[in-house]
């Protein structure tokens, strides 16, 4: 499999905004979330409101993943190296990091496809040419709702129907630390499926995608779990169905 140039995940349509793509209306207008083409605001009105309603146990996560902030919650807290540096992978806002610095966490770096222009000065945000050229590793990588769109096109982004798989070997891989964690949401379900908007994964492309990582855990609607929960659903090709994959560098033994 020919490695792809990391240029390649961060070119631009220049046409997209970032409207309902995670965040209702009502979501949106309380968290000051900007609706602008392609590039991204994030403010200290913002990053206040998120941390606010964190510690008020309000809802800070993407609505359309029924228990994902208290699953992202609780796998920061399992997993969360004690002064790790971590790397957070696809941001509409930093509800995750808003996690990640509430946990004690203060070495927080965003990537995105877009350019995120930050107010938040206890964040760092990149694009993915910005980190290439810093060769940094990272203790923790999180991502959510994101590597199931690599290679899709729908971002902007170039399409190759391989694109997450080499992501999670080319890039996620290369750019954790040997003893570093991966938490990784994606849709799973008792058999893949693949549409211009997502993929599903099933047993199939969940081996081909996690070669060369070692399964820890997984965490879902507040359990954690020995195996990856792809038939505890009705609907094979239910989007919302995320749970949190802890993932480790190394073939399983």
């Amino acid at each position: 499999m020919e490695m792809p140039p990391v240029a390649s995940w961060a070119r631009l349509s220049g046409t997209r905004t970032v409207s309902d793509i995670l965040y209702p209306k009502q979501i949106s207008a309380a968290l000051d979330v900007e609706d602008i083409p392609v590039e991204l605001v994030w403010t200290r009105g913002m990053w206040g409101k998120i941390i606010n309603h964190l510690q008020e146990d309000k809802p800070i996560g993407p609505t359309d993943y029924p228990g994902c902030q208290n699953d992202m919650v609780l796998a920061v807290k399992r997993w969360l190296p004690s002064l790790g540096r971590a790397l957070v992978i696809g941001s509409v806002s930093p509800w995750i990091e808003a996690i990640l610095y509430r946990q004690g966490c203060h070495d927080i770096i965003t990537l995105d496809l877009a350019k995120i222009h930050s107010e938040i000065e206890e964040l760092e945000t990149v694009t993915y040419s910005e980190w290439e050229r810093t060769g940094s590793k990272v203790d923790l990588i999180v991502s959510f709702s994101t590597v199931e769109h690599i290679g899709l096109g729908r971002y902007g982004d170039q399409q190759d129907e391989d694109a997450d798989i080499k992501w999670m070997r080319y890039f996620a891989l290369l750019n954790l630390k040997p003893n570093g964690v991966h938490l990784l949401g994606v849709p799973v379900g008792e058999i893949s499926v693949s549409s211009t908007a997502h993929r599903i994964y099933g047993p199939d492309r969940m081996k081909r995608m996690t070669e060369g990582w070692r399964f820890a855990e997984a965490i879902f609607h507040g359990r954690v779990l020995k195996s990856i929960p792809f038939a505890a659903q009705h609907d094979a090709y239910d989007w919302q169905k995320q749970p949190i994959l802890v993932l480790k560098p190394g073939r399983e033994e």
